[in-house]
């Protein structure tokens, strides 16, 4: 009997937590950089390169995350799936800082 409850069970929680981490971070980092990249391109005529490049930046940043925040609840769901963990165990509101 182990002390603390089941081993293996919390390391595949925490395997599956990885996963929808790194999902996330990688996801995040990508629609960010393409939609700065699309920012920029539109504004620059108009506002100029730095103005442009700082309006781009909010407004890449409101959309990635506002796209990765629409896609966790589905990548929590096949990480579960993936680790045979309960869905309940990586509560959104707990783990997730947003």
């Amino acid at each position: 009997m182990q002390p603390f409850g089941d081993l293996e069970a919390s390391q595949r929680e925490l395997q599956a937590m990885e996963e929808v981490g790194r999902q996330r971070s990688q996801t995040f980092g990508l629609v960010f950089v393409v939609c700065w990249i699309a920012s920029v391109v539109l504004s620059l005529k108009f506002l100029g390169l730095i103005l442009g490049g700082i309006l781009g930046g909010a407004v890449a940043g409101a959309i990635a995350k506002s796209y990765v925040s629409s896609k966790t609840d589905g990548w929590i769901a096949a990480a579960c799936q993936k680790y045979g963990v309960a869905p309940e165990a990586l509560d959104r509101k707990k783990y997730i800082i947003e």
